[in-house]
């Protein structure tokens, strides 16, 4: 667990879509955020499971106007680091190629 990174790219039911990278320090999790302007910086949170429903509730919450996502429509990748450029189009099939997570973290 030290030492932990979660390269995690979010699927809100193809309406929207968010990249957050999450890593653990002191023994607590790390929310990452430098392109969502209202949430940047780094965000503390006891575990990775409290991280993910807390960062999948504001992103549906800052979506709410255009998209009506449901929780039980995200889906969660892990994903390796990109090593070369992308499309958007090629970057998401990248992302879904990795390790899907349990919707279990995010109940």
């Amino acid at each position: 667990m030290k030492g932990e990174k979660l390269n995690t790219k979010v699927f809100m039911g193809g309406k929207s879509t968010h990249t957050f990278s999450l890593f653990i320090e002191d023994n607590k999790w790390n929310w990452f955020e430098y392109s969502w302007e209202d949430e940047r910086g780094i965000h503390e949170f006891p575990t990775k499971q409290e991280a993910l429903v807390d960062i999948c509730k504001k992103h549906i919450s800052y979506h709410k106007q255009c998209h009506n996502i449901q929780m039980k429509e995200i889906e969660l990748y892990r994903y390796p680091k990109a090593t070369v450029n992308f499309t958007t189009k090629d970057f998401i099939k990248h992302c879904i190629r990795g390790e899907r997570l349990s919707k279990d973290l995010i109940r």
